[in-house]
């Protein structure tokens, strides 16, 4: 393969290529071919870390483990945990399930792994 001035070769494991594979395949993101798809994946994410750095600037992610993802507030001097509570994202530090570190931790990669589901109707019913 020869490549153009300034473009770079690499190297994806191949459990990537199979989950990249199928989020291509799903046409959510629309490219004419994988290799524009993986690009334009790529920056979307560098866009997207770079909004995060001008709408939450004293707002960083410290740690994700044990399903509650940690993120710093550096205003308030403070570590939040944000986790899944009766199907909803939830904050301790604000006691809610609608504040900025819980738009902030919707935009993290890791709120992906937190396993997130609908309730099914046999929750909903014993509400």
């Amino acid at each position: 393969m020869v490549l153009k001035p300034g473009e770079k070769l690499v190297v994806l494991k191949p459990t990537v290529v199979k989950k990249l594979e199928e989020y291509y395949k799903s046409g959510t993101i629309k490219a004419p071919d994988f290799t524009n798809f993986v690009n334009e994946l790529l920056l979307m994410n560098v866009e997207k870390d770079a909004f995060l750095r001008k709408y939450a600037p004293k707002l960083a992610k410290v740690a994700y483990e044990d399903n509650i993802l940690f993120i710093k507030d550096f205003e308030l001097d403070r570590t939040v945990e944000i986790y899944l509570r009766d199907h909803h994202l939830y904050c301790n530090l604000d006691n809610s399930k609608d504040c900025v570190h819980i738009h902030y931790a919707l935009a993290l990669p890791e709120v992906g792994r937190l396993q997130i589901r609908r309730p099914s109707k046999s929750d909903t019913e014993a509400d």
